[in-house]
């Protein structure tokens, strides 16, 4: 699912918030700020420490968007990281530092969008380039393109930087970790005690074994230790079709009744976005 943090002038998170985001979404980092009338973006972080550092060396008077990544299509590699310029050149929008008029950082998995692991073509990028993109280019952002967008990605949610410092945070579920801090979800209050212990393996998108501790408190109710096919409601299956996408944890989900981390924020997005066909 990745996390946004988006922070206001002279705010900005303590080391210990960043290291929990990224134990939960180990799979890159980047920021974005707004300095000399450009958006400026770095990413590829592999680690919390180095993205720390990029935070601190980023102008304090400045907003700040920060995004760390779990991967579910497109590889693994800077090129995927978030944010991404909005534009649809490929090579832009896996650059590592490029400065640009608008960026964009994204939350969630967009259903129904190319996605190439060989090329770093992730949902989000197909999703910049088909869509937002056209939207952009007609109009700047403004608060009709950002309806726009939301309604093209349901459940999803998206930190939209612009030129003159501007911040839209698009999408329900954004929480407050501090005054001036937001989260797009609470993966920012999960550490690495709360998870056991976490063995990633080349191939598998940096999802491997888990090491769960002997209290599942984290799981809840129905979902604790059944099989995916004992569980009563088939409506689920439909929340893994719609907000899992490629993930390659999607057949050891749906097996294990299901494993995944974020099953609870891919409940409240299908409910968020498909109320009427649940009700």
């Amino acid at each position: 699912m990745c996390i946004i943090l988006t922070c206001e002038p002279f705010a900005r998170p303590d080391f210990e918030v960043v290291e929990d985001c990224f134990y939960a979404n180990p799979d890159g980092g980047g920021l974005m700020w707004c300095e000399d009338g450009r958006v400026q973006i770095a990413k590829g972080f592999a680690d919390s420490q180095s993205l720390f550092d990029a935070i601190e060396s980023a102008p304090i008077e400045s907003r700040l968007v920060i995004h760390m990544r779990i991967a579910t299509s497109g590889g693994i590699g800077i090129g995927t990281c978030h944010p991404f310029p909005i534009c649809d050149r490929l090579e832009a929008l896996h650059a590592p530092n490029v400065e640009c008029d608008a960026a964009l950082a994204h939350n969630g998995v967009i259903a129904g969008m190319p996605t190439n692991n060989e090329l770093e073509i992730s949902d989000t990028i197909s999703f910049v380039q088909l869509v937002v993109n056209g939207l952009y280019s007609n109009k700047g952002i403004t608060k009709g393109v950002c309806r726009k967008i939301k309604r093209c990605a349901p459940g999803n949610r998206f930190a939209i930087m612009t030129s003159d410092g501007t911040v839209y945070r698009l999408g329900k579920g954004w929480e407050t970790v501090t005054k001036g801090i937001y989260a797009s979800n609470s993966s920012w209050a999960w550490s690495s005690a709360s998870w056991g212990n976490y063995e990633t393996s080349s191939g598998n998108n940096g999802w491997s074994e888990w090491s769960y501790q002997s209290n599942d408190s984290w799981l809840s109710g129905s979902w604790s230790n059944e099989s995916w096919d004992s569980y009563y409601d088939p409506d689920y299956r439909a929340i893994f079709d719609t907000n899992c996408g490629n993930c390659e944890s999607k057949d050891a989900c749906m097996s294990f009744g299901p494993a995944c981390r974020f099953i609870q924020d891919c409940v409240d997005d299908w409910y968020i976005s498909c109320e009427s066909y649940v009700a």
